[in-house]
């Protein structure tokens, strides 16, 4: 009975301490709508708490337009949008962190610094906005429409300090972004702002997004940031690219750094359809793989199957019965509770695995080799917490052999999966079936 009550008190002790961070990104307007208008609003990321903590996230990272207005309040105005404040303390209050996603090279067009010096190049505000042409009529904007400002520009440096500044408090985090017209603008100015807002706040996070396009290792190397997405690996993922997620993870979780690389993918939704588990096994990589995951809005549910167990994408802002990510009559993502085989329910594992399992929390990654070419095998180690993964990425039946000898495959005990797809006994080969994902604790 003692030892019995020793290692409940051991498990106890994982759950409660190992906790690890996953953040949630509120990405999806319509699944944070409570009026209906197709845009994302306070209460509806009010009413969705709940629905986050169950499911097992410990953090929140705000979009950049998650108000109506907010660009222009915070960014031409140097205020914060009504309600935020009261947001930020709900959050709170039910433990999570929060972050908060801006642009810091950007202002709308109704800035007085564009309206004042658009074809007027003799403007004192000329050299704060990025022109295209030397009269000042074609500004250059961002993929979202916004206009692009020069941040060498000492002027613009000091506003976007005292903006970011006000923005900050009561926040964990900021997340940067960066675009590809600021890209130029070099380490003295990417590393600028982050020791400026960690001399306001020596507990601020800073996150960094690179420009599409680019890597996190050209974009931001040697950059002082927290944490840094890691647009690369999350290409390489959705693209099922073995070789480069393998060699892309060995570079970035293997190579010391005070900067912990963000896993998160931008699966495209426009005529795209993808199966079940494909979804799944996206998910095990995002979650499993290594640095600190985030997970896009609605991407926990995304779809709904038809008779050919294919997931079809809904689109966003279009509010018609077929094509909106959550209809008012469908809840796609209260059905997927109650099943526990669904792409929800897979989710919610994962997650829970992440927090309670040290090695899968922040144990250190380390490839093995396999014979598989579509197969991802991996171990986390947590030093005490040990934690071997394999992850199918194709669509078909895999026979994978375990050619590398770092795993002793006689000890292993299952914690995802089935026992189906375990190893025999100093056998070293398994068949997966397609896009699956088993994961057991190593205990020798």
């Amino acid at each position: 009975m003692k030892k019995l009550l020793i290692v409940f008190a051991l498990l106890g002790c994982i759950a409660t301490t190992a906790a690890q961070e996953i953040i949630y990104e509120t990405n999806n307007p319509a699944f944070f709508d409570s009026n209906n208008d197709t845009v994302q609003d306070e209460e509806g990321i009010k009413q969705r708490i709940e629905y986050l903590y169950r499911l097992g996230f410990t953090s929140v990272m705000l979009g950049e337009n998650y108000l109506p207005g907010f660009t222009e309040t915070i960014y031409d105005n140097n205020k914060l949008p009504e309600g935020y404040t009261s947001l930020i303390t709900t959050l709170k209050k039910r433990g999570f962190k929060v972050y908060q996603a801006v642009d810091v090279s950007v202002i709308s067009d109704k800035h007085p610094w564009y309206t004042e010096s658009l074809g007027k190049p003799a403007s004192a505000y000329s050299g704060y906005i990025m022109y295209a042409d030397k009269q000042n009529k074609q500004p250059i904007r961002t993929a979202g429409g916004m206009i692009a400002l020069n941040v060498k520009e000492p002027a613009v440096k000091d506003y976007f300090s005292k903006v970011l500044k006000n923005l900050s408090a009561g926040l964990d985090g900021l997340r940067l972004q960066q675009h590809k017209h600021s890209v130029s603008f070099g380490k003295e100015f990417w590393n600028q702002v982050p020791e400026a807002l960690k001399k306001a706040n020596p507990e601020m996070q800073v996150f960094l997004m690179p420009a599409a396009g680019t890597s996190v290792h050209t974009s931001f190397n040697d950059i002082n940031a927290d944490k840094v997405y890691a647009g690369t690996l999350s290409k390489a993922i959705i693209q099922k690219d073995k070789k480069a997620i393998t060699a892309i993870a060995d570079s970035i979780f293997k190579s010391p750094s005070i900067t912990e690389p963000l896993v998160y993918l931008d699966i495209p939704a426009k005529s795209t359809s993808y199966k079940e588990g494909q979804l799944k096994a996206f998910a095990a990589a995002n979650i499993l793989l290594g640095g600190l995951p985030s997970v896009a809005s609605g991407q926990e549910y995304y779809g709904a199957e038809n008779g050919s167990n294919t997931f079809i994408w809904k689109e966003p802002l279009k509010r018609s019965d077929k094509e909106v990510w959550l209809k008012e009559k469908s809840t796609e993502w209260e059905q997927q509770q109650k099943n526990e085989l669904s792409l929800w329910s897979f989710y919610r594992e994962l997650i829970n695995l992440k927090r309670r399992y040290p090695s899968v929390g922040k144990g250190t990654y380390k490839y093995i080799e396999n014979s598989a070419p579509n197969v991802l095998t991996f171990v986390r180690d947590a030093g005490t917490d040990k934690a071997f993964v394999m992850i199918n990425l194709s669509g078909e039946q895999q026979e994978v052999t375990i050619t590398g000898n770092d795993v002793n495959l006689d000890f292993l005990l299952l914690t995802m999966g089935s026992a189906n797809y375990n190893f025999k006994k100093s056998g070293r080969t398994v068949v997966l079936p397609p896009y699956w994902v088993q994961v057991w604790r190593i205990m020798k």
